[in-house]
C-alpha cells in the first residue's frame, strides 16, 4: 500500500475571533518539532528523513497553515508519519490511556501537551486537517494523558535498545550445551551502580580480557527508572582505550581558542544576545 502524501493543516479559531499570535505559534513549532521526533524514531538511524515547508496559509478565520513533507535524505525511505502522529494523539486523547503511543518520546509527551495547552491561552479550536480526508480536533485530555504517562514512566520499570558504558567487574563464562547465554558485572559509568549482564559464552570469553577496564555493551536494557539500568541483554560492544581519552595536558597542549581571544565573560554575554 503506498504512501499516504505526508501533509498536515492546522486550522485555528481564536476565543472571540481573536488569535494570539504567541499561541499560534506554540502550536505551529510543537506540531513540527513533534512531527520530525516522530520522524527520527520510525527511521532506524535515528534523524528525520523529512523537512516540512509551508505549502498553503491563510490569515482569515479560521487561520489555516499547510505544511508539506520534503524528502531530505537522498533515496530515504517514505513513512507515513503522518499518520502516527494522528494515532498517538487520538491514543493521548482520551481517559486514562494505559501506555504511551509508538514513537512518542517523554518529549514528544510534552509537546502535544504544549499543542493543546493553548486552549487556555485564547484558542478556542485547534483542528488538524490530514491525508485521506482525516481530521481530528485535539483536546485538552492530552494534556493530562502526557503528565500521566510521564509521571508513571519515572517510577515504572522500563526496557529499551540502549548502551551501558562502564567498569568491568567480572566474567562468567557457562559452556555447557544447554546453557546459551554467560554473565558479567559492570559498574556503570553514570550511576556507579551494579548492572547485570547476559550475553553469548563467545562474547562472554572475548570480553574476559578487558577486565577493569572501560566497555561500552549494547543491546535491550531494563530500567528501574529512567536513566537508572539494572540489567541488560548484550548484543554487542565496544572497548574504551586510554589512549583513546586526552589527558588534561594534552588539552592544554592543543591551545584551544574556543572564547576567539575575547575574555571569557564578554564571550558568553554575546552567546546570550545570539540566542535571545
Amino acid at each position: 500500500m503506498p504512501t499516504p502524501k505526508q501533509e498536515i493543516t492546522v486550522k485555528l479559531d481564536g476565543t472571540n475571533n481573536v488569535l494570539r499570535p504567541e499561541s499560534v505559534a506554540s502550536v505551529i513549532e510543537n506540531l513540527v518539532e513533534l512531527l520530525k521526533s516522530i520522524d527520527a524514531q520510525m527511521w532506524r538511524v535515528g534523524k528525520p528523513r523529512y523537512r516540512w515547508r509551508i505549502s498553503r496559509a491563510s490569515m482569515s478565520s479560521p487561520f489555516s497553515i499547510t505544511f508539506e513533507a520534503m524528502l531530505a535524505v537522498p533515496n530515504g525511505p517514505d513513512a507515513d508519519v503522518v499518520g502516527s502522529l494522528r494515532i498517538g494523539l487520538q491514543e493521548l486523547d482520551t481517559d486514562n490511556p494505559q501506555k504511551r503511543p509508538k514513537y512518542f518520546s517523554d518529549s514528544d509527551l510534552e509537546r502535544a501537551k504544549k499543542i493543546v495547552s493553548v486552549y487556555r491561552d485564547g484558542i478556542g479550536n485547534i483542528i488538524l486537517e490530514l491525508p485521506q480526508q482525516r481530521r481530528i480536533s485535539p483536546t485538552l485530555r492530552i494534556a493530562h494523558s502526557a503528565d500521566s504517562l510521564i509521571r508513571r514512566a519515572a517510577t515504572t520499570p522500563s526496557e529499551s535498545y540502549g548502551s551501558v558504558e562502564g567498569i568491568l567487574r567480572r566474567v562468567t563464562v557457562d559452556d555447557r550445551e544447554d546453557h546459551e547465554k554467560s554473565e558479567i558485572q559492570i559498574i556503570d559509568r553514570l550511576t556507579e551502580q551494579l548492572v547485570e549482564c547476559k550475553l553469548g559464552a563467545t562474547t562472554a570469553e572475548e570480553l574476559a580480557t578487558h577486565i577493569r577496564k572501560r566497555v561500552i555493551l549494547f543491546g535491550r536494557v531494563r530500567y528501574a527508572s529512567p536513566g537508572i539500568p539494572t540489567h541488560i541483554d548484550v548484543e554487542s560492544y565496544r572497548t574504551i582505550n586510554d589512549s583513546d581519552i586526552p589527558s588534561l595536558e594534552e588539552i592544554q597542549n592543543l591551545n584551544l581558542n574556543i572564547t576567539n581571544n575575547k575574555d571569557p565573560a564578554e564571550f558568553i554575554e554575546d552567546l546570550r544576545d545570539s540566542e535571545g
